[in-house]
């Protein structure tokens, strides 16, 4: 797989190709990404230095959370959006997150059937 933007269009474009992936190709994606997040995104996405200080400099615990997070948003092929935010500001003096997410999610299970509506909206603050 090609590497992408760190864009709303180059995360938009990665989720079409993840999405028209079969159900067992995307779930070895959702699992790669879960099981290392910082390894998967790097290996994916094109980032500047900055960025990747940014990624190296998030606790091990956070990044556990977001793989699983935009894992389980991969396999309910729900909608992930990316944006950046320069005016986040910090508790603690000269220091702010370099990334934040919402993830919003719903499952129903009916008929031995999962769905799951909701979507996931990361912004990066560099």
């Amino acid at each position: 797989m090609d590497k992408f933007p760190l864009t709303s269009v180059g995360i938009s474009t990665i989720q079409e190709v993840l999405y028209s992936l079969s159900d067992a190709e995307l779930r070895a994606e959702a699992e790669l990404l879960a099981a290392d997040a910082r390894a998967w995104i790097a290996e994916h996405i094109e980032l500047e230095v900055r960025q990747l200080e940014c990624l190296r400099s998030i606790t091990e615990s956070f990044m556990q959370m977001l793989g699983w997070n935009i894992a389980a948003a991969l396999l309910g092929r729900r909608p992930i959006t990316f944006s950046y935010r320069h005016d986040i500001e910090s508790y603690v003096a000269n220091e702010k997150p370099c990334l934040l997410y919402n993830c919003r999610v719903t499952s129903h299970f009916a008929d031995d059937i999962i769905t799951a509506t909701g979507n996931l909206d990361i912004v990066y603050n560099g």
